[in-house]
């Protein structure tokens, strides 16, 4: 026993966790009572949670079956979907002396969900790939970047062409769930934003706009979603179930939106209708119900 507990700490970087120990009290009288905290969730000061999995490591143990042990009794633990990316979409013009707009905004938001997820995120490296791509870049471009798990990055790109005078949205057949917390970030799962997306632009619309299942405006499948009442611009509330877009947070910063619950009714008396997002900033657009 003593001889293992000098190798994990010679092996080891921080504490195991009262997972590894025991939890109990003592009586004045020397009663006592005591459990292994076995599977046992911590919650931290700061709201964070620590669940902590191993296996019993004797001389005959094989890596792989032990690893597999350790997913094994984590597995209970909901978790995002394996393949997983985080994703930033950037407006970039490469002629320009700072090509990338808002870039700030969209690595403060990159660097949040990854350490949300657990993702490796070198923000160095990202700012190095960027600005090699936008150097190879002339005009206006789209640029995508997704970040896995391990902080592999990878670049897309695309001209990004000019919008109507006044694009249109329509409003989506389905609701959102508000209490899911994919929405709180720009990831890959997105298939019911890719659907509906797709067939708005097969429609000639430019967006799509959701209400959560309390009936409260939410936002688009690519934009946040602004009304103005009485001359000031309402945006819904992260409560609704959304995604704080980068045009969305900046709007808010600078006093130019304040947050507001949202119903069908709001929406479809709304004096003028906006939609917002990194790549065309704050854009108005009409509404075909």
């Amino acid at each position: 026993k003593i001889r293992a507990m000098q190798i994990i700490r010679a092996l080891e970087s921080a504490p195991r966790g009262i997972y590894c120990g025991a939890l109990g009290w003592l009586a004045p009288d020397g009663d006592f009572s005591f459990n292994v905290p076995i599977r046992t969730l911590e919650i931290a000061a700061d709201g964070r949670f620590r669940y902590g999995a191993g296996s019993g490591i004797v001389h005959d143990s094989q890596p792989r079956a032990e690893w597999d042990e350790c997913r094994l009794k984590a597995h209970f633990l909901p978790g995002p979907p394996p393949d997983l990316k985080l994703i930033e979409t950037l407006h970039c013009d490469g002629d320009a002396p700072l090509p990338y707009r808002w870039l700030d905004d969209h690595l403060d938001r990159l660097r949040a969900s990854a350490r949300a997820f657990g993702f490796a995120c070198d923000e160095a490296t990202i700012r190095q790939r960027l600005a090699e791509l936008a150097a190879t870049l002339g005009g206006v471009h789209r640029v995508r970047l997704a970040l896995t798990g391990d902080g592999a990055i990878a670049l897309s790109h695309a001209p990004l062409d000019p919008l109507p005078a006044m694009p249109t949205v329509t409003i989506a057949d389905t609701s959102l769930d508000p209490s899911d917390p994919l929405l709180r970030h720009k990831t890959t799962a997105r298939a019911h934003y890719d659907a509906a997306l797709r067939a708005a632009v097969a429609a000639g619309h430019f967006d799509t706009l959701f209400f959560n299942a309390r009936g409260e405006l939410a936002e688009g499948c690519r934009s946040n979603v602004f009304i103005e009442r009485d001359g000031v611009l309402l945006t819904p509330p992260e409560s609704a179930g959304l995604l704080n877009g980068i045009c969305r947070r900046r709007l808010l910063r600078e006093g130019r939106a304040v947050e507001a619950t949202l119903t069908r009714a709001d929406l479809l008396t709304a004096e003028r209708l906006f939609v917002g997002n990194a790549l065309r900033g704050l854009v108005e657009v009409r509404l075909l119900s």
